[in-house]
């Protein structure tokens, strides 16, 4: 019965498939080589130490026991340099000075062993048979031992120490699974050692367990190297699946993308069109008006310039653009432009000014172009020729004067004079009308009175059209006060003022309300045939409302004829101000003129 021998050839048949298995992953596979190489390197070398062991079990001569010994110590000291590595690789702890001393101290005795199998065993005996429980016998070696046999006895427990301590520490940093699945295999080794040992001391029946507990540790091992290929596989899986998956999706990106990139195209080309477009758009109306035009850099470079310029520059548009402007001036006036540019550069805002060259007269401007920094990178001239236009304006201004001269003169004639013509006559004949009846001269002394303050009060009037900052000065309830007497003045209707003015409203709403009460008074006196008028004013810090009112004839306002200026004029004024202007008026019931304004 040869139950033994069947056994340790299962194990070692079990341990080269796992070899070669191994071999085959670490060569093949990329990432974790070494730790599949070590474990291959540890398998074949135990399958080839099991191999043996059924040789030298067998043997009936010290000299073949010794002879396959030899050979299969190098299988052994594989083997167990095999199994500390692949360890330090599968716990990750790679005490590297450590591993290599252990490494030499297996490789070292077995170099001994097969240079000197004497001085490794020493002293023979023979050959001693060990029988097994159920009656098989297994051959051994009874030899002397030596210092090398006790340091290869001592490198083994060191592995085993060794191994218990990586795995010990694998399992408190985390990595708790493989270390217990690697702690397990090593279970059936110890105890085969162990069982050896009390076999030894004659406690039990000595069986050589040894070899057959290393099955344990090739086992574990491979379940969980092949545990980790499998996981790997499937993340490899997964990533190729994921990959996939991003392929598609970026190709639907990369799909969107040139959608997009020939909108974009499209767009570009469109924009180019365009910009060629504007380009050609604005060459034309750089040339369209009669003007100098041109654009320069700071150091007065033309960077672009119309006909009209390159014209009186005598050149042609493309030959005067790159020249300098300044250049082409004598250097006073050279100096005067440049002066003007640093000015423009330094306030960044357009400048104006005229200048007279010869018997001509010139308007200039300059105006600045900023970068995104807001600083002045070039600047855009032009320069008009305005002689003409003096004299036009100044014709209009000689023409404008006269005529304001004309309406002064129709005015102090048709109001001031009349009233003045009035009062003298009143005044003349005021003394023989008070002796020969005192009550009636006390009522011509009235209508003096009234005549020569309607007659001061247009007389104010006229000063305030003459000089506007006079009319700007005053206050609109004073304003208010010398149109009503010169209304009466003129007309004999008293006038009744509410005046409350808290807070003076800016400058240009005053003007407008005061020109829009003018145009009222100018109404009643031409048309309302009123006998009463009054006038109501509130003004505080952010809201104005002026009433005038009359008791005339009144009017029906959708009936007003269309050559009545009046109510359009104070209309127009009224939006130049934002202000709400409402006239209220009926035949017989006489008219309000409301004015309203807020500030925002």
């Amino acid at each position: 019965m040869h139950i033994y021998f069947t056994t340790v050839s299962l194990i070692a048949g079990i341990c080269l498939g796992f070899g070669i298995l191994y071999l085959s992953i670490g060569l093949l596979r990329e990432g974790n080589k070494l730790l599949y190489l070590t474990f291959a390197l540890f398998a074949l070398c135990y399958a080839a130490t099991l191999f043996n062991g059924i040789r030298w079990y067998s043997t009936t001569s010290v000299t073949d026991f010794i002879s396959i010994n030899r050979f299969d110590s190098i299988f052994v000291a594989g083997a167990f340099v095999g199994l500390i590595w692949y360890i330090s690789y599968y716990s990750n702890f790679q005490p590297r000075i450590f591993l290599w001393v252990l490494s030499v101290t297996f490789i070292l005795p077995s170099l001994v062993f097969i240079i000197s199998p004497a001085t490794f065993i020493g002293e023979v005996s023979g050959l001693i048979s060990i029988t097994l429980p159920w009656g098989e016998n297994l051959a051994d070696l009874d030899s002397a031992g030596s210092i090398w046999l006790d340091i290869n006895l001592l490198a083994r427990l060191v592995t085993l120490g060794y191994i218990i301590f990586a795995l010990i520490r694998q399992f408190r940093l985390g990595d708790r699974q493989p270390a217990i699945i690697l702690g397990i295999g090593l279970l059936p080794f110890i105890a085969g050692i162990f069982y050896e040992i009390l076999g030894e001391s004659g406690l039990v029946p000595y069986i050589p367990l040894g070899e057959i507990g290393f099955l344990g540790i090739a086992i574990a091992a491979s379940l969980q190297m092949a545990n980790s290929v499998i996981k790997t596989e499937e993340a490899l899986e997964q990533h190729r699946h994921n990959l996939e998956g991003l392929v598609e999706e970026r190709t639907k990106e990369l799909e969107r993308s040139n959608v997009q990139l020939k909108q974009e195209i499209t767009s570009r080309q469109q924009a180019e069109a365009a910009l060629r477009q504007s380009e050609r758009r604005a060459r034309a109306l750089l040339n369209a008006p009669p003007d100098f035009a041109l654009l320069a850099d700071l150091d007065g470079t033309i960077l672009d310039i119309n006909e009209e310029a390159a014209t009186r520059l005598g050149l042609l548009v493309e030959d005067a653009i790159g020249e300098n402007a300044f250049s082409f001036f004598d250097p006073a006036l050279a100096e005067s432009r440049r002066m003007k540019g640093d000015q423009l550069v330094e306030i960044r805002e357009p400048i104006t000014w005229e200048d007279q060259r010869a018997d001509r007269i010139y308007e200039n401007h300059l105006y600045p172009i900023l970068d995104d920094s807001e600083q002045v990178v070039s600047i855009a001239i032009f320069s008009r020729d305005i002689t003409d236009l003096k004299k036009i304006q100044d014709q209009e201004m000689v023409a404008a004067a006269t005529q304001e001269r004309t309406r002064l003169a129709r005015d102090l004639h048709d109001a001031v004079t009349q009233t003045i013509y009035s009062a003298s006559l009143i005044a003349e004949v005021l003394p023989s009308v008070w002796d020969r009846n005192p009550d009636e001269g006390k009522r011509n002394l009235v209508k003096l009175r009234q005549l020569v303050r309607g007659a001061l009060a247009e007389m104010r009037t006229l000063l305030f059209e003459l000089r506007p900052a006079s009319l700007e000065a005053a206050e609109l309830s004073t304003l208010l006060r010398h149109l009503g007497d010169a209304l009466t003045g003129r007309t004999r209707i008293p006038v009744e003022f509410k005046l409350s003015e808290n807070n003076p409203p800016p400058v240009d709403v005053k003007i407008t309300i005061y020109r829009i009460a003018q145009e009222a008074f100018n109404n009643i006196a031409k048309h309302s045939e009123a006998t009463r008028v009054s006038v109501e004013l509130n003004v505080d810090d952010r809201n104005l409302d002026l009433v005038v009112s009359d008791n005339g004839r009144g009017f029906d306002p959708t009936m007003v004829a269309e050559d009545r200026l009046g109510i359009q004029i104070m209309s127009e004024r009224a939006r130049e101000i934002d202000a709400r202007l409402q006239i209220e008026s009926s035949k017989g019931n006489g008219t309000q003129v409301s004015a309203t304004w807020a500030a925002e």
